[in-house]
């Protein structure tokens, strides 16, 4: 990967209607992993206690540009 893009991630949508997001998208402590978990859970409806976090893992996640200055906030999928 010879640029930087946004942010990715992609959502499974379990039999027990629990929900699995997995992104590429680290916490250094911004607060980056309840971001994505806010802005999943206001967008499928659900409780926030309800998405399971996969992220960080290269063997399952997307490439991340990585976490510089605010862009995963502004990068984030929006409705």
């Amino acid at each position: 990967m010879g640029f930087r893009s946004l942010s990715t991630c992609y959502l499974k949508i379990n039999d027990d209607g629990y929900v699995t997001l997995v992104t590429g998208v680290v916490d250094n402590g911004q607060g980056n992993e309840s971001m994505v978990i806010q802005a999943a859970a206001e967008i499928l409806g659900v409780p926030m206690e309800d998405i399971n976090l996969v992220n960080a893992d290269t063997e399952v996640t997307n490439l991340d540009p990585g976490a510089i200055h605010k862009r995963p906030p502004s990068s984030a999928p929006t409705r």
